[in-house]
């Protein structure tokens, strides 16, 4: 925090400074504080990505769900290959709505994600949570067992339960 007050001192209107208070007050579960601080970083440097993720995040957190969904869009506007993004907004769907038409936007979002970062265990993971409440259990299999070849510890039991179950549905 004292290198951020330097940094201030030398230059008030840099937005990474204020992306960093931001980033700090949120580490603090200042969320508020820490969306505030984006907002101003946003104000200075309106193409500022980082920004409109983090403060997506904060939003989040805050159950501001078409706030963050808003963010996570601004920022995939600002750079259409930004897997996380559409994994938090994918997530927001899931998370905030789960409609029909929610949980087809969330899943088109977790399958642009691992489209632009096939390595990224979390659209997968959220992605399988979908699969599960549509007891869609050989999808969740495939997700869960490519997963576990991204090095993500899975209990066996669970993969021998889902081939199981994914074999009684065919």
């Amino acid at each position: 925090m004292k290198r951020l007050n330097q940094a201030w001192l030398l230059d008030p209107n840099r937005s990474e400074v204020f992306s960093g208070f931001g980033w700090v007050l949120g580490l603090q579960k200042d969320y508020q504080g820490a969306i505030e601080m984006y907002t101003k970083a946003i104000e200075l440097k309106p193409s500022f990505e980082d920004a409109y993720f983090n403060r997506a995040q904060n939003y989040l957190k805050l159950k501001k769900y078409d706030e963050a969904i808003t963010d996570f869009t601004k920022t995939i506007s600002i750079n259409p290959k930004a897997a996380d993004a559409y994994n938090g907004r994918g997530y927001v769907y899931y998370l905030a709505y789960q409609g029909e038409d929610d949980t087809d936007k969330a899943l088109a979002d977790f399958a642009k994600a691992i489209e632009l970062d096939p390595k990224n265990p979390m659209a997968y993971y959220n992605r399988a949570n979908i699969y599960f409440m549509n007891k869609e259990y050989d999808k969740i299999l495939a997700d869960i067992l490519t997963m576990k070849s991204l090095s993500i510890p899975i209990d066996p039991q669970l993969i021998d339960r889902l081939k199981k179950v994914s074999s009684k549905e065919k």
